[in-house]
């Protein structure tokens, strides 16, 4: 263990298991992750946990310690974790097998007593009248040793939380929101995001400029250099251009110039790697050929004259609810809770899931007001949600 000022950089098993140890015994701890997503290397990787107890911050290195160790202390719902803005840092963990219990995130009891979106940073000098350097946020997280100046930075993070949820629960309490806190905290922590990993890499805004059968073809290039990119630990867009991927798509000739041809990695320019992108090639022209897939036809489906009516049907539907009923719900948040609250609590995307018929996110509390404030205004539930034409 490497003794700083103020922190301690654990590195070794024997410390580190020690200070999971220590952690069973408190009573709760701030956490925060610094982590690379395709920037320096191959997916969403781990690079350093930063605990802070009140007494002890330790700054544990991922890259030396076996991080599963921690893992029953972060999913131990008796210990509350303090967070800011943990949203990524727990699709992260649950990509690693943790689901961490007990979080208490301090960006959501800021929402609900209308401070706007910001960063950590903002909100500590706002609250705290502390300024904290940022300088070291986009740096290479992989680098060892790591600098003092990113040790600081991943220190800060989390060193100044505890005295934030003290002011911030002081006002949460005077206002009673406590148990709203505690939904939405419990909601994130129900999200499961395990499975990402798993997703594709493209999205259906990409299928623009393909045909069906030229998009085929494409995805499993990209297929393959996403293994080319994993194998060399590398983000993908280091690894191979997709833009030349796209040109080998609908030019399989194209192939040919592999050597000389730009936005290839270096280890990747070489004839056997030639030679098994034009294998992939041959092999799904001709599976795209099999399956009957349109050279002509547009992958990404434009929507029909009918779809297209449907979908202004729908839209003209949800302003006039929006104008009649939730605009004015809307308006008495603002009033009671101030603008920035009234949008966390009940923003356009749930007005929408709403009027959908789809109450998936909202939340007792939410609907409790919703309830309480339709009542006030005696507007009647049956226009909140969409009755299909016909």
């Amino acid at each position: 263990m490497i003794t700083l000022s103020n922190y301690k950089y654990v590195n070794s098993s024997d410390t580190f298991l020690q200070v999971c140890s220590s952690l069973t015994q408190k009573k709760e701890f701030a956490i925060d992750l610094e982590f690379d997503k395709n920037r320096f290397r191959y997916g969403f990787n781990l690079c350093l946990m930063q605990i802070y107890t009140g007494e002890e911050c330790f700054l544990i290195d991922p890259l030396s310690v076996d991080v599963s160790a921690i893992f029953p202390v972060l999913e131990d719902p008796s210990i509350r974790k303090i967070c800011f803005s943990f949203s990524e840092d727990l699709r992260l963990l649950h990509l690693l097998g943790c689901k961490p219990k007990g979080l208490y995130d301090l960006k959501i009891a800021a929402s609900l007593l209308n401070f706007p979106p910001t960063s950590l940073n903002t909100l500590l000098n706002q609250i705290l009248e502390i300024n904290i350097d940022k300088g070291s946020q986009q740096s290479n997280w992989f680098t060892r040793p790591l600098s003092k100046d990113q040790l600081k930075y991943a220190a800060n993070d989390v060193l100044f939380l505890l005295d934030l949820k003290k002011m911030l629960v002081e006002n949460v309490e005077k206002k009673k929101m406590q148990d709203w806190v505690i939904q939405e905290n419990e909601s994130i922590e129900a999200s499961d995001y395990s499975g990402e990993k798993h997703k594709s890499v493209l999205k259906e805004k990409d299928k623009k400029g393909f045909s069906e059968f030229h998009w085929y073809v494409y995805t499993k290039l990209i297929e393959l250099r996403e293994q080319k990119a994993e194998n060399l630990n590398r983000p993908s867009f280091k690894v191979l251009d997709k833009q030349w991927l796209h040109k080998l798509a609908h030019q399989p000739d194209a192939v040919n110039k592999w050597l000389k041809q730009h936005g290839i990695h270096p280890t990747l320019k070489n004839q056997t790697t030639q030679e098994e992108f034009n294998l992939v090639l041959q092999k799904s022209i001709s599976e795209a050929s099999e399956k009957g897939l349109s050279k002509k036809k547009k992958a990404f489906n434009s929507l029909s004259r009918e779809e297209y009516q449907k979908v202004q049907e729908f839209q003209r539907a949800l302003k006039q609810a929006k104008n009649k009923y939730y605009s004015r719900i809307q308006k008495l948040m603002k009033e009671e809770f101030g603008e920035y609250a009234q949008n966390f609590i009940l923003n356009n995307r749930l007005i929408q899931e709403l009027f959908e018929g789809n109450q998936k996110n909202l939340l007792p509390y939410k609907k409790d007001l919703i309830d309480q404030f339709s009542s006030e205004l005696g507007l009647s539930l049956s226009g909140f949600t969409y009755s299909k034409p016909g």
